[in-house]
Formats: structure tokens, sequence, C-alpha cells
């Protein structure tokens, strides 16, 4: 098909989209203004990065946590493991200790007192023990029990102090202890 337009006495030659345009009444050859609406390539590509970058960083974050968590629960377990560990021998020592002080007679049942319920005063007779159990490097367990000629145990003091604060604690006594000799030599 050779159809020819004449636009201001000049033949131009034709083309399948001139044809249409000239139908349309619109001119060829000059832009039409894009629609209001259309959103660009860019915009949702921006959009997608944006996304992916954050979805990246939250990521992240969530394996730090993670692994922030599991290194503060092996803390945890390492420090019950310990502890148990140190009490174990506490049980081991105090029952020892009940053996080699049995009662007159082996049929009475020996039996253990709350702490707390303590007697106020103990009989000449009743022998009062204490031991400290390393933990770790700056825990102790400490334990004090009472056992009495007929047997009964009364745990006085069952309890996890720092090592720092009990050498804090002796240092003070120290000090005061030197104190006081020196105020004493000088008086005299």
């Amino acid at each position: 098909m050779s159809a020819r337009l004449q636009i201001s006495n000049t033949v131009l030659p034709s083309a399948p989209g001139l044809a249409a345009a000239a139908a349309s009444g619109e001119q060829p050859g000059v832009a039409q203004p894009k629609s209001r609406f259309a959103v660009g390539l860019g915009i949702t590509t921006l959009v997608t990065i944006m996304v992916v970058v954050l979805l990246t960083t939250f990521a992240v974050l969530a394996l730090v946590s993670a692994r922030a968590d599991l290194k503060l629960s092996q803390m945890g377990m390492d420090s019950a493991r310990q502890y148990y560990a140190a009490d174990a021998a506490a049980q081991r020592w105090l029952s020892e200790q009940v053996a080699a002080n049995e009662p007159a007679s082996a049929n009475e049942p020996v039996s253990a007192t709350a702490p707390n319920t303590a007697p106020a005063t103990a009989t000449a007779t009743s022998r009062i023990l204490s031991e400290s159990f390393a933990i770790d490097t700056n825990r102790q367990l400490v334990v004090q029990v009472e056992l009495a000629p007929d047997g009964e145990i009364t745990i006085l003091q069952w309890q996890t102090q720092t090592t720092q604060t009990t050498q804090t604690a002796q240092t003070t006594q120290t000090q005061t202890t030197q104190a006081t000799e020196t105020t004493q030599g000088g008086e005299q």
C-alpha cells in the first residue's frame, strides 16, 4: 500500500503509524503529553531497594540478638552447673561430718532443721562447723552447720557469697584490727 499524504504542498511517504495518527486527528511528529498518574520505573526500583535494605538490616539484627541470647544462656548454664557442683561437694562434706558425729544409737534418725529455726543458744557439746566451697573465681558457697550430740543437724548458713565481698570484709576487719592495735599502742 503506497498511500501518500499531502501536507502544505509537501508530499510525505505514508507509514502505518502516520495514517493512524492522521485518522485520529493527531498531528504526526508532535509528542503527546504523558498521563498524570503513571508511575515511573525509577520510583518502583527505589522502593524495592529500600525494602531489601530494611529486610537485610532486620535479619542481621535478629541474628545478632539470637547470638547474644545464646551466649547469655550458655553463661547461665555454666553458672548453674558450677553452683550445683559446689552444692554437691558441700552435701558430701556434710554427710562426712555427720558420719563422724554419729548419734549414740544408730537407730535414731538424723533430722535436719531448716535455716532460721536454729535454737538461740547451743549446748556445750554441740559443734558448729563452717566450710567454704569455691563455685568459680568470684563466688563461693559458704556452709555453716551445728551438729548436736544427738545427731540433729541445724543449718545455720548455706548461701552464695562473692569472693570479692569476702576479701573486702576481711581487709576491712584487718584494717580495723590494725587501727585498734595502733591506738592501744599509742595510749601506753
